[in-house]
């Protein structure tokens, strides 16, 4: 049986990264803002919002863009308006991480998919409102990795680079784990260019995250 519709990149990778523990995320918080500032980067370049110049910098889209559909690609097309000066992918990610994961985490709120608790005094904290909704990303992509034939949309196989990049393939599935990466480096290897880029940059920030200093 086909898994629930996929949602947009950050949210689903947002659900994973929570999957296993949902008051935990599988990955520290550094790297998380990191990995989900390349998601919504992701979605605003495949909303039109954003292109790629060349192999080292992004650039605003034609003033014919549409409006951004929500209030996260609203945030990050405000930023990069304060500075349209070309900049390479990295450097949107690291001006972007820690900005977006709010964010990201009231649009899960809006659509019902997460709650939050907390106090002003302690801080908000967002957790997936069931086990079903926090295993629903893992559970499209087992679903794709067996039916790759499927895919009807770039966001799985983005989510399926993430997965790769950060090193969450256990998260998805805990058996055969070489041929799980094999098939989800498959799916996000159908990716054109521009995404594979942003992949890469985020990889290369995972393996930084760890060397900066705590904010």
């Amino acid at each position: 049986m086909q898994p629930q519709a996929e949602l947009a990149v950050a949210d689903s990778f947002w659900l994973l990264n929570h999957d296993l523990n949902p008051r935990r995320a599988s990955l520290p918080g550094r790297m998380l803002d990191a990995a989900l500032a390349g998601a919504v980067l992701t979605e605003v370049m495949l909303d039109g919002q954003l292109s790629v110049l060349d192999e080292n910098t992004t650039i605003m889209a034609s003033p014919e863009r549409r409006p951004p559909r929500d209030d996260v690609a609203a945030l990050v097309m405000s930023h990069i308006a304060r500075d349209p000066t070309p900049r390479t992918i990295r450097q949107w990610i690291v001006d972007l991480a820690g900005e977006v994961t709010r964010p990201v985490c009231e649009r899960l709120a809006g659509a019902g998919h997460v709650d939050w608790s907390g106090s002003r005094l302690t801080g908000r904290r967002y957790v997936p409102r069931s086990a079903n909704v926090a295993s629903g990303p893992a559970i499209l992509l087992r679903y794709h990795m067996r039916h790759p034939d499927q895919v009807q949309t770039w966001n799985v196989l983005v989510l399926a680079g993430l997965v790769v990049v950060t090193g969450l393939v256990d998260v998805v599935t805990r058996e055969h784990q070489q041929l799980a990466t094999d098939q989800l480096k498959a799916l996000a290897g159908r990716l054109p260019p521009a995404l594979l880029m942003v992949l890469a940059a985020v990889e290369a920030e995972m393996a930084a995250a760890p060397l900066r200093p705590n904010r």
